[in-house]
């Protein structure tokens, strides 16, 4: 009988006679699906020596022996659904190309697959395989497509696809995955179509460890990762998928699409988005340009996509989302922006140039405030009666009349630059560092402060005069037209008057050594409100009377008033 085809599908068969195919020995193909059959026979077969295909899906098969298969020399293609195969069962089947043997309850990879050297085709759909261990695809060095499909994996591990170097489909749809391992893409370098739609992956929008799948995947050109929760694209940008064609991304979280995803994309042909909750905001505004001007890429339904946020936009359709705005609204911010930093950068030269002094005034008094505060917590007792303030064209008089009567003759205790300031330094040669009008002179004997810090900073110096003001009972000005010219006499006075408004005590004294008018005292501003209300003395006019000009001087220093709260300082004259 030359018959070659033979289809006996849905007949309600339980029970096949041995030898009952024995005269059909030219039969090529088998079909024995939908029957009720629960076991088969060694005998079963024999004759069929030149069946290349043969069907026994969906029957009761509960288990085949190792021999049932023995005749079947040439069979190429074996589609069975069992519930168990004997570990040598199919190892007789040195032509079998093709298996299926899904849709069972198997929980994991049958032992006879192993080393089966000519197989490249293997579904083991519908079944329970919770798990894949490393010696489960031993051998499979053909194998091009494996289908697993409806299992139960959770996570695969590379060490169960070493062998399959010539793997080009891999389809795990419909799992349990969470992720994968560090070296899994290593192990399939020929992989053309990755399928893991309906997973739980959403651990790859991290990035690590799981985009390292991707990056030795360079030959990969279809990936479905449907109805995976992914939130982002971004793990794509260092994928490395320079091949990949079709991009399949649908019933997923994306809100916001990265459009430079598609940069490293650059064979990407097809793209399908369809159903993803989009915002319509300026967010997307670079994706919804690249679906309306893109040339290259296809994307399925992209007319279709509607907006999920916000709910002013609830169901309005993505392509309608007007995106000028956005481009506008940038432009005039890069212009504020731009203008407030050109504005700073002009306030900044203009303050250093021309508010520079009045700068380091503020930054001077405020030092002062947080020094007297220190000062007031820690209740320092005052130790001079009097500051004096000169300048060094002064000096001579100061150590020619003023301290011999105020500290000889009425016992005064004064604190003066040369003598009280704090040396720091013991190691230094000659040098002049001007403090408050006065020149210090360094010796090997005593520095009063290195030459860098006074020079380039003032900041011991300025600690120096601090401690002085705040140290005595009172400030003596000794006034001239020098005076008035020396920028460390003018911090001085500062710092003086900032103490007389602070703590409200008559703690200033103004001795002036010479007529000024009030032109000379108009760039001092601040001295022409304290001689509005301050008693001062003066050397010029007391010539022929000294003695009554000491008395003053005296009765100044002596004194205790304690100023009104207001009017400290009256309007300018």
């Amino acid at each position: 009988m030359r018959l070659q085809s033979l289809d006996l599908s849905q007949n309600q068969i339980s029970h096949i006679d041995d030898f009952a195919f024995s005269h059909l020995s030219v039969l090529t193909k088998l079909v024995l699906k939908c029957n009720r059959l629960t076991h088969l026979t060694n005998d079963m077969f024999q004759g069929l020596s030149n069946l290349t295909v043969l069907n026994l899906e969906e029957n009761n098969l509960r288990h085949i022996s190792k021999f049932v298969f023995a005749p079947l020399r040439k069979l190429q293609t074996l589609s069975n659904s069992l519930t168990a195969l004997a570990p040598d069962a199919l190892q007789m089947l040195t032509h079998l190309s093709e298996l299926s043997i899904g849709y069972n309850f198997q929980t994991r990879i049958p032992l006879t697959i192993r080393n089966m050297s000519s197989l490249t085709f293997l579904s083991l759909v519908y079944s329970d395989i919770s798990r894949l261990y490393c010696e489960d695809f031993a051998g499979l060095r053909m194998l091009t497509d494996l289908l697993l499909s409806h299992n139960k994996l959770v996570e695969l591990h590379s060490c169960a696809f070493r062998d399959l170097h010539n793997l080009k489909t891999l389809d795990v749809s419909s799992n349990l995955l969470l992720k994968f391992d560090d070296s899994f893409g290593l192990s399939l370098p020929s992989l053309l179509v990755f399928k893991a739609d309906r997973n739980h992956l959403d651990e790859l929008q991290k990035g690590i460890p799981n985009a390292a799948f991707f990056k030795p995947n360079t030959a990969l050109q279809t990936l479905d990762l449907s109805e995976n929760h992914l939130e982002s694209l971004d793990f794509l940008l260092e994928a490395n998928l320079t091949h990949l064609q079709k991009l399949i991304l649908r019933n997923n979280d994306l809100s916001v699409i990265n459009e430079k995803v598609f940069d490293a994309l650059p064979s990407l042909k097809y793209l399908d988005l369809w159903h993803n909750p989009f915002a319509c905001n300026c967010s997307n505004a670079g994706f919804i340009h690249w679906l309306i001007f893109n040339r290259q890429v296809y994307v399925d339904r992209a007319f279709q996509y509607k907006c999920a946020s916000p709910t002013s936009h609830l169901g309005v359709f993505l392509l309608d989302f007007n995106v000028r705005w956005c481009w506008e609204s940038t432009g005039f911010y890069c212009f504020v922006s731009s203008s407030a930093l050109v504005l700073l950068t002009l306030l900044g030269c203009f303050a250093h140039r021309f508010l520079r002094v009045s700068l380091l005034y503020g930054f001077y008094l405020l030092r002062a405030f947080l020094y007297h505060r220190q000062r007031q917590r820690r209740g320092c007792a005052e130790v001079y009666d009097a500051f004096v303030s000169y300048n060094v064209h002064d000096e001579e008089w100061v150590y020619r009349e003023l301290v011999p009567e105020l500290e000889e003759r009425q016992g005064w205790r004064l604190c003066l630059h040369h003598r009280d300031f704090q040396p720091v330094q013991l190691q230094c040669k000659v040098a002049h560092i001007s403090s408050g009008g006065f020149q210090y002179r360094c010796s090997h004997r005593l520095c009063c402060r290195s030459r860098k810090i006074a020079n380039s900073q003032g900041k011991a110096i300025l600690e120096n005069i601090t401690d002085a003001i705040y140290s005595s009972r009172k400030t003596l000005c000794v006034i001239s037209r020098q005076y008035l010219l020396s920028e460390w006499c003018s911090r001085e006075i500062q710092m003086a008057s900032f103490r007389l408004l602070d703590e409200k005590k008559d703690v200033l004294v103004l001795l002036f050594l010479e007529e000024l008018s009030s032109n000379q005292l108009s760039s001092f501003f601040r001295m022409r409100k304290l001689l509005r209300r301050q008693t001062y003395v003066s050397w010029s006019r007391a010539r022929g009377h000294r003695g009554l000009f000491w008395e003053k001087v005296r009765r100044a220093l002596q004194s205790e008033v304690e100023l009104p709260a207001e009017g400290l300082l009256p309007p300018d004259v």
